[in-house]
């Protein structure tokens, strides 16, 4: 298999979802985790969100679907190039078919697909991250959620600041907006 500089590829997802094991001994996780060990190490990112407010407990020790009520990222947000297709529901055969007034399609918008880009990479920084070996681990320096949840939030929460600074545009005019 032959891979290219030019492919790259991130998948973020809920960490407690991701991680669900199914009656087939499988997960987003496993099922994913060729993409990362095999030949695309360097084009593919697999980042795992851990919402803070689950807790160690109630999150990561807890094997029973139930965990997930407690807090589950649920962003349905998908860049291919240019183009951005924003979802309602899980990527399926019926929701094609049966559901596709729950989704919308933004072709050849490369602000909007930057933007959600972008987000997706700050978003995944603040994940458990796939690396190279398949194993999921914070980057350096990036608290533990369940661990740290106080420094996780701020941490997350200066990263989304200055994302949201750094994506402020201004919208001109051809007239002057006042009040009346």
């Amino acid at each position: 298999m032959q891979t290219t500089d030019d492919l790259k590829l991130t998948v973020l997802m809920d960490y407690l979802r991701g991680t669900r094991i199914n009656n087939d001994a499988e997960s987003s996780l496993t099922m994913l985790k060729h993409l990362k060990t095999n030949n695309f190490r360097k084009q593919v990112r697999l980042g795992f969100y851990h919402n803070p407010d689950t807790g160690f407990l109630k999150g990561k020790m807890s094997n029973s679907p139930l965990r997930e009520i407690f807090g589950v990222h649920h962003m349905k947000m998908h860049v291919f190039d240019n183009n951005v297709l924003i979802t309602g529901a899980n990527l399926s055969e019926d929701y094609f078919t049966d559901r596709q007034d729950r989704c919308m399609v933004f072709l050849d918008c490369e602000p909007l697909a930057n933007y959600c880009d972008d987000l997706m990479q700050v978003l995944t920084d603040c994940s458990f991250n796939m690396n190279d070996s398949g194993d999921l681990a914070m980057l350096p320096n990036y608290p533990v959620p369940y661990k740290n949840n106080k420094k996780f939030k701020d941490t997350l929460s200066h990263h989304l600041r200055y994302f949201r600074f750094s994506h402020k545009t201004q919208i001109t005019t051809d007239t002057e907006l006042s009040a009346e």
